[in-house]
């Protein structure tokens, strides 16, 4: 059967504080696997367990995941705590709250986890009830600077078993009141585990962060792209046909080798994740850290299961302060599987120490920002805000003329909400529609106003370069502002999109079609004196011999030479062009036209010399007439004769 999503709880707090042993009262299970670790009473690496059902129709088990809490391992402690849905903050009775303590909580708040259950423990090994009131009232105050201050205390001691109970009832009443886990995104399990089972092969363990895993699915482990398959699944040592996002599960995969898979990589289904070296995260530091982040400084960075050495490249500013937010860039050593609204922890490599955590607003970036840049500041505010709104709003001014369904693949965490977003965008005049073909495409109004002044002043342009044709060609004008989009966004403008944006000045009336042509409103073609007057001389010349009009270098002649105003001319209807160097009036060709008509519907068809000698013109101008005809489609070639089509 399907495993429901389970509530996963992490242990954080100092070295031999009591978590493995609390965890052990808890679930009834040591989670400490090594013997190296039972030898020392040391947590080395991650242990886990879980707390089983409180009545036979629980809905779930709820997993325990424990850290170590010494220095040497908080690279396995930040392994763990990643993805929890809440954490128990472990502090003992007979010590108080420690640098650790400090450094887990501080974390654990970086982090993002939703919730914190501070346990003071030990509380068997103090005699002196002041003791366990003066460790209450340090636990106090450490939370007081991170979102747990609310969080109230509960004292337990592991060995008479004072407080477990009550602490396991404050445990499941947050599972009945767990959120639901992200099911939209892609399946992704960030690796913390890896070994090798006798008779199964590679076995991968973690907490599945999205999505939905099935038995014979096709995976990949990224980075790296290592192809395999999913041949089980479990859930807390029991068989599962599939698993939900917040469960904590053991995958047995085939076709890949246990030697080509490690902690901090990723198992995803094929082509969702993409691996990546520049990630732009929004970072707060530590308001304990020990020194600013500055511009091009070295860190490691945790995330999931992964660590890995990155450099800073900040943006807008030069440092981050203890205590302050900014946005940067990490550019990583080798890649990494991130991936928006992911938590990160961001350490000084050497000496080892926390200096603050950051939310993953976009992997991979898709360049290197200008640092500086007012739009570089602006794609960073907006991804780090909260409001749908103004992400979808970054989206499309980043890339504009995205269909809904575009939208609901750039935020699969956030589909169900997306729909009422954008209705709310457009009927706030913040987001406007574009139809193209049975879709709309959705832009930001800024872009649709720029281009349209981008259409009016290559109009404007065209109108002054060429003052005597109709206007600039419908394709010629969409072509050029695919050109602008290009430089002006970086992004490819289908031909159908800049004929959709077209229409739509058209139908706004910013625009005008003049048959083939699109002209600004009130433009006309005005024509000089000197032009009217070469016009109405032309006109003589071709009513002198309508049927055996002057040639085109003669016309040309007549109209001293004025290119313009011959295409004018003819653009306008006046004259015809039948032939190469064969132009008719307008209404000779009319005239002509009618007359073989005529004679074809006499005889049934006709010949070039019959038609030549009924026009009483040369063989040029009837062959001239004739193909034109043809290409008209009012008469189609039969051998020697022509007929009507």
């Amino acid at each position: 059967a399907p495993a429901r999503a389970m509530l996963v709880l992490g242990t954080a707090g100092h070295v031999d504080h009591g978590k493995s042993t609390l965890v052990t009262a808890l679930t009834g299970m040591d989670p400490d696997r090594w013997a190296e670790e039972k030898r020392r009473g040391l947590t080395i690496d991650l242990g886990f367990a879980w707390m089983e059902p409180d009545a036979p129709d629980a809905e779930r088990r709820i997993g325990l995941v424990d850290v170590p809490g010494h220095l040497d391992f908080i690279r396995n402690m930040l392994a763990g705590v990643s993805g929890l849905d809440a954490a128990l903050l472990v502090v003992a009775a007979d010590e108080g709250v420690m640098p650790q303590t400090r450094e887990h909580l501080a974390i654990l708040d970086l982090l993002d986890v939703p919730l914190c259950l501070p346990v003071v423990t030990k509380i068997d090994a103090v005699e002196d009830p002041e003791l366990i009131e003066l460790a209450e009232l340090e636990c106090a105050e450490a939370l007081a600077r991170t979102k747990f201050a609310q969080a109230p205390l509960r004292r337990v001691s592991a060995v008479t078993g004072e407080g477990v109970a009550e602490l396991a009832r404050a445990i499941r009443a947050l599972e009945r009141n767990k959120a639901s886990r992200l099911r939209a995104t892609p399946p992704r399990l960030p690796i913390d585990r890896v070994f090798t089972r006798s008779g199964f092969g590679t076995v991968v363990t973690g907490t599945l962060a999205s999505g939905r895993l099935t038995v014979g699915a096709a995976v990949e482990v990224q980075p790296g792209k290592r192809p395999g398959r999913i041949r089980g699944l479990q859930a807390y040592r029991q068989s599962v046909s599939a698993c939900a996002a917040g469960t904590r599960v053991a995958a047995n995969l085939g076709g890949i080798s246990h030697a080509d898979v490690r902690r901090g990589q990723v198992l995803c289904l094929p082509d969702t994740f993409q691996a990546t070296q520049t990630v732009e995260v929004s970072l707060r530091l530590w308001d304990a850290a020990p020194q600013p982040v500055t511009h091009d400084m070295e860190v490691m960075v945790f995330q999931g299961a992964a660590e890995v050495m990155a450099r800073i490249r900040l943006i807008g500013g030069s440092e981050i302060r203890p205590g302050e937010t900014g946005y940067c860039q990490l550019v990583t050593a080798a890649p990494v599987v991130m991936a928006r609204g992911d938590r990160c922890i961001v350490r000084l490599p050497s000496p080892s120490y926390t200096l603050g955590g950051g939310q993953v607003l976009a992997a991979p970036s898709r360049r290197y920002w200008k640092r500086f840049a007012p739009a570089t500041l602006a794609h960073f505010q907006a991804w780090a805000s909260p409001d749908l709104g103004v992400q979808v709003r970054q989206a499309l001014t980043e890339r504009p003329l995205q269909s809904a369904d575009d939208l609901r693949q750039a935020f699969p965490e956030r589909r169900d909400a997306l729909d009422a977003v954008l209705q709310d965008a457009v009927a706030r005049g913040v987001v406007a529609q574009v139809r193209a073909d049975s879709e709309s495409l959705y832009v930001v109004p800024s872009d649709l106003d720029a281009w349209a002044h981008f259409a009016r002043t290559e109009l404007t342009r065209y109108h002054r370069r060429y003052p005597l044709r109709r206007g600039q060609p419908r394709k010629e004008l969409q072509s050029r502002l695919a050109v602008h989009v290009r430089r002006q966004k970086g992004m490819e403008l289908e031909p159908t999109l800049c004929a959709c944006l077209v229409q739509q000045w058209l139908d706004r009336k910013q625009c005008q079609r003049r048959g083939h042509a699109i002209a600004l409103p009130g433009h006309a073609v005005v024509y000089s004196q000197a032009q009217r007057q070469a016009t109405a001389t032309l006109a003589q010349a071709m009513d002198a011999t309508p049927f055996s009009p002057p040639a085109r270098q003669d016309i040309l002649a007549i109209l001293r030479g004025d290119r313009e105003l011959l295409d004018s001319l003819m653009e306008a209807g006046t004259y015809v062009q039948a032939g190469p160097d064969v132009i008719f009036s307008r209404r000779a060709l009319d005239a002509m036209q009618a007359k073989v008509a005529e004679l074809i519907a006499a005889n049934g068809a006709a010949t070039l010399a019959e038609v030549r000698d009924a026009l009483a013109t040369s063989r040029k101008y009837g062959e001239a007439l004739l193909e034109w005809m043809d290409a008209e489609r009012i008469t189609r070639r039969q051998g020697d004769a022509r007929v009507l089509i």
